[in-house]
């Protein structure tokens, strides 16, 4: 019994074991199935069209495993060689005749997988593309390369060559039809089929189709008559090899075989016939005729009328507009109230009905409002306005009554303000002679006055500037122009001198200035009414200067400084100037003793100032800088990359572009070393004191010459021309000194 149960279990461990040596290969097996490479040997494409002659390329192509590559590109190349470039066809290019093209497809592995490589780094991988053209793996070029060797693939493919030949036996032509006042080469003509339009087209002198007027071929710029008749030719060449046009060999033109090409002409049949041998055989040429009359008008589309100012009290109206083109004209009619076709007319502010039309040129009065009303008509017979034309009036859309032969615009104005006053701010007058024959006629027809804003009425002399230290003092009667009035603060200069004393009257409409001449300067100082030099340079101030007693020259003492008591202006000390170089007569002397005082420079040695040498832009605002004070920039922020911190010119530079006086030569750039011109240096004054920062230097220019800081100097201003020493100094104490 016992033996029978040994044998029974030795049975069952058999068995047991036998089942497991039997699972074992099925679960290897499973694990196996369990395991999926990330590496990619072979890539299926699909989608991908063969090339056709007059075909564009296909950019698509499909992958048969999206889950483990991608297409991110496509491209096509001809076969042929072009040396190491790469010429790639267009999507909007057509297959040419008998050519072999080359797809390259581009693809990317997706997530976690990559594509094989050899041991030298090439691909491993085998492609096919449709299912049974097999294709080259490589890598790609490197502009795909960007994430890693084994991430990106090219596969390409060589297309058998293209078809070899077309044969067209027929063409259809779109021909714009001649619209009367167009030019001829506004005229198109387009391809119904625009596959062929792309192998066979010539254009001829620069146009499209070639228009005859009779037997006279038109010019580009010849214009359509109404009611003519005219014959357009269309010349066609084949350009790509293997297109040719139909011919029929057995009856010959001209020594040619004859075309058997039909065509067709918006819609209509055509003429196509063998060209002349000039032009080449019927095989590469045809000509295309088709005859056509004149029967439209050309349409006006838009209707653009500007410049027409807005009604202003005590203006007189305007009758002047600028049109947008030249196919439609002002209405030629002028009588008392209309002038080229406009007429303006009061209306009612209450119902905006129109009243009372104006008379031309009538003043414009307050309060009210106008309508003005234009009337346009077409340049010639040759133009029409078309129904639904678009109509602006100074670029705003207005409403207008529309018939072919004329525009007619009428526009409300909002209602008129108050007649507006100007203030005058300054007048000047020259070439008046101080020393006339005849006191009681001084003028003699040589003066100017700087604006339209004012008249001379009267001019009369109270003491005639004629011998040793006497003035001459005159009075000067101005009317105010309409709109204008003086007031206080308006400046009259007169030969450069300041007006003094005035009175207004006419409710600001009229003033009187008085102003006092120089004196008679002879080199005798004994003759002087007052002694010594330095008072003839006090005098000389005073007429120049506008503070002050009014004109009691005597008031006008010096200190012990040598200043002015009245207005502060000093007398330097030339003599004191360790220059060799700066005379006491030099019309830059006072500056120059002023700027070396105040420390604003201090020459260009211990015994030089080089008066006629340049100044660098450094130089220039570091002058200004140190006239303002030396401030502190408010900002260390520094813009420029050549300048830095250790600079001398440093803080100035900052500073100068903190107040808006530079912005440097560039966004980056100041160029510290660059010569600095007339119009650099009143351009950075006229800043540095507030007068204003619109424009370069003409504004500036003005500015100074009002100012009289270019009085001896004998520079223009431009931006060309370095400034020198002298001049800069010159400026600098005009201003701050």
């Amino acid at each position: 019994m016992k033996k029978n149960t040994h044998v029974c279990r030795l049975l069952a461990l058999l068995i047991s074991v036998l089942m497991l040596l039997s699972m074992m290969p099925m679960t290897a097996l499973a694990a196996k199935e369990m395991f999926i490479s990330k590496e990619l040997t072979t890539v299926s494409l699909q989608g991908v069209t063969a090339p056709k002659a007059r075909t564009t390329p296909d950019m698509t192509a499909g992958t048969v495993r999206s889950d483990r590559y991608k297409v991110i590109d496509v491209y096509w190349t001809p076969t042929i060689s072009y040396g190491n470039r790469i010429i790639k066809i267009g999507a909007d290019e057509f297959f040419d005749f008998n050519t072999g093209y080359m797809v390259h497809i581009i693809l990317e592995a997706v997530g976690d997988y990559y594509f094989k490589l050899n041991a030298d780094n090439t691909s491993a991988v085998t492609a096919k593309i449709n299912g049974d053209l097999t294709a080259t793996a490589v890598l790609p070029s490197q502009e795909y390369r960007n994430l890693g060797d084994n991430k990106r693939l090219e596969v390409y493919y060589a297309f058998p060559t293209t078809a070899a030949s077309l044969t067209v036996n027929h063409v259809d032509l779109t021909i714009d039809p001649p619209v009367a006042g167009k030019k001829a080469q506004e005229m198109d003509m387009h391809f119904s089929d625009e596959m062929i339009g792309k192998v066979i087209y010539m254009r001829q002198n620069g146009l499209s189709v070639s228009w005859f007027h009779g037997t006279e071929e038109m010019k580009p710029t010849d214009t359509f008559v109404l009611g003519d008749q005219y014959m357009a030719l269309v010349k066609l060449k084949t350009y790509v090899d293997g297109v040719k046009f139909a011919v029929d060999t057995s009856h010959l033109l001209v020594g040619l075989p004859n075309t058997t090409v039909t065509a067709t002409v918006n819609g209509q049949k055509a003429t196509a016939v063998t060209p002349n041998n000039q032009d080449g055989n019927a095989t590469t040429h045809i000509v295309v005729g088709m005859l056509f009359t004149c029967g439209n008008k050309q349409q006006i589309q838009n209707v653009d009328i500007s410049d027409i100012e807005a009604p202003i009290a005590g203006s007189s109206a305007d009758y002047e507009a600028a049109l947008g083109a030249k196919t439609y004209k002002m209405q030629e009619k002028n009588n008392t109230a209309v002038k080229n076709g406009i007429y303006w007319t009061v209306t009612d502010d209450a119902s905006q009905s129109l009243r009372d039309v104006l008379i031309a040129d009538s003043v414009f009065d307050e309060y009210t409002n106008y309508a003005i009303t234009i009337k346009v008509v077409p340049q010639n017979e040759n133009y029409e306005f078309a129904s639904d034309a678009k109509v602006t009036l100074n670029g705003i859309p207005v409403s207008a009554r529309i018939e072919k032969d004329m525009v007619t615009v009428s526009y409300i104005f909002p209602k008129t303000a108050a007649i507006p006053v100007q203030s005058i701010d300054s007048v000047s007058i020259s070439g008046v002679d101080l020393t006339p024959k005849d006191p009681e006629k001084p003028l003699n027809g040589k003066e100017k006055i700087s604006n339209d804003q004012v008249t001379i009425a009267e001019f009369l002399w109270d003491t005639v500037a004629r011998s040793n230290w006497k003035p001459g003092i005159a009075d000067v009667v101005l009317h105010a122009a309409d709109g204008y009035v003086f007031t206080e603060d308006t400046v009259v200069k007169i030969n450069g001198y300041y007006a003094k004393n005035f009175s207004i009257t006419d409710e600001g409409r009229v003033a009187v200035y008085r102003c006092i001449f120089a004196p008679v300067f002879k080199e005798d100082p004994a003759m002087h009414t007052h002694a010594g030099e330095w008072e003839h340079t006090l005098f000389e101030h005073w007429m120049l200067c506008p503070c002050g007693d009014n004109y009691n020259f005597d008031n006008h003492t010096m200190n012990a400084s040598n200043e002015c008591t009245v207005c502060g202006f000093k007398i330097y000390d030339v003599a004191a100037l360790p220059f060799t170089d700066v005379k006491a007569d030099d019309y830059f002397a006072q500056a120059v003793a002023w700027a070396f005082e105040d420390g604003i420079t201090a020459g260009t040695s211990a015994t030089t100032f080089e008066p006629d040498a340049t100044c660098t832009r450094s130089q220039v605002v570091t002058f200004l800088w140190r006239a303002a004070g030396c401030p502190e920039p408010k900002s260390m922020n520094n813009p420029f990359t050549d300048v830095k911190s250790s600079d001398w010119f440093f803080k100035p530079v900052l500073w100068a572009v903190e107040q808006n006086i530079t912005q440097g030569t560039s966004a980056t750039t100041f160029t510290p070393d660059r010569d600095c011109s007339t119009a650099e240096i009143l351009t950075f004054l006229f800043r540095s004191v507030g007068a204003g920062s619109n424009g370069y230097y003409e504004e500036a220019a003005e500015w100074a010459e009002y100012l009289d800081l270019l009085k001896d100097t004998g520079l223009e201003v431009n931006p060309t021309t370095p400034c020198p020493r002298k001049a800069i100094v010159s400026f600098l104490y005009g201003i701050y000194g």
